[in-house]
Order: C-alpha cells, then sequence, then structure tokens
C-alpha cells in the first residue's frame, strides 16, 4: 500500500477520524493475520513536520511491513517517519533508468512498490524452483528472513536491502540469487 491516514482526534470543527481509522485498522489486521496475506506499507512521511509518535495507518499497524526510502547512496530519505515500526528501507530513487529527471524521487511509495515486488518474485522463484515450500502463514517470517540474510538487510542494523547487490542487471546473479534462497529455511 503507497499510501496511510494520519489518525486525528476531534478538534474544533473538526470531527477527527478515530473511529474511521480504527475499522480501517481492524480490517487491515484482518487481512494481515486472519487471511495471511502479506502486506507491505509505505512508511509514515514527515516532509519535517510530522512527530514520530504521529500515528499511521496502515504502516504503522500491528501486522504490516512499513518501508522507507533511500537515497542513490542507500542512505533513508530524510523524509522517512524512523519509528520503532519502520521495518525495511529500499531504493526511492532512481529506480529505474528510463525515468526523467523531475521524476527520479518515487519516495516511499515507490520503494513500497520495489518490496513488494521482490517479495513476490522470491515466493514465486522459491515456489517455481522447489527451493523449499512456504506455507501460508510463515510468508511474512520466510520473507523477514531472505530480505534479512539474502539482501544484507539485518547487516549494522540499516534496515537497507542491498536489491542491486544481489540482483544487478547479469544473469549469474539471478543463479547465485536461487542458490542463496535454498540456504533460508522456513521459520
Amino acid at each position: 500500500m503507497s499510501w496511510n491516514v494520519k489518525k486525528t482526534e476531534e478538534s474544533g470543527n473538526d470531527p477527527g477520524n478515530v473511529e474511521e481509522v480504527a475499522e480501517l485498522e481492524k480490517e487491515i489486521n484482518v487481512a494481515a493475520k486472519d487471511k495471511n496475506i502479506l502486506i507491505y506499507c509505505a512508511a509514515g512521511d514527515n516532509q519535517g513536520s510530522i512527530s514520530r509518535s504521529t500515528k499511521w495507518v496502515p504502516c504503522d499497524s500491528e501486522n504490516t511491513i512499513s518501508i522507507g526510502a533511500t537515497d542513490m547512496n542507500g542512505a533513508k530519505k530524510g523524509y522517512v517517519v524512523d519509528n520503532q515500526k519502520l521495518t525495511y528501507l529500499f531504493p526511492g530513487e532512481n529506480i529505474l533508468k528510463e525515468m526523467d529527471r523531475d521524476s527520479r524521487d518515487v519516495g516511499n511509495s515507490g520503494a513500497t512498490a520495489l518490496a513488494a515486488g521482490l517479495a513476490a518474485m522470491v515466493l514465486f522463484i522459491s515456489k517455481a524452483e522447489n527451493i523449499i515450500k512456504i506455507e501460508k502463514s510463515s510468508r511474512k517470517e520466510y520473507m523477514g528472513r531472505v530480505f534479512d540474510k539474502v539482501f544484507s538487510a539485518a547487516e549494522n542494523n540499516t534496515k537497507v536491502v542491498q536489491v542491486a547487490d544481489v540482483l544487478g542487471e547479469e544473469r549469474s546473479k539471478l543463479e547465485n540469487f536461487k542458490e542463496k534462497l535454498k540456504g533460508v529455511r522456513q521459520p
């Protein structure tokens, strides 16, 4: 999900949205927990003016995975809300060579699309190549292990998923990637 809703209390003429956001969060948690749907969400985007304690839904929901953006050098973009729920950082700029200059920063939303696409590819290759049988109920934990071990997100507590270092543009890297997946076992 590449969008978020900020939970707001009633204030003056603003009725707030606490009840609506609570219902939304409940349904997202049902999908993630009860239906075992893997949900990647764009991290909160503060543009310098939102507190780290502000509650955003769905990215701050209990059963979702919050994705923030990095610059070309792998550093967290300044607008990423870095709270305890931020799970991983993915490239958020210059991810497509064909993009024009004005579109190079795709932000948390673009980073989230990359995370979800990478997870789909990993799950597909794992199944298609008979690397591992992944139970629906353990996909979230499996993908966490893959991002941490294969894509080095756990190194130095940076949370940065090293997509280009693992996949790159060469066919040999994809073969090496499949071999690395074989080393990750189901939780």
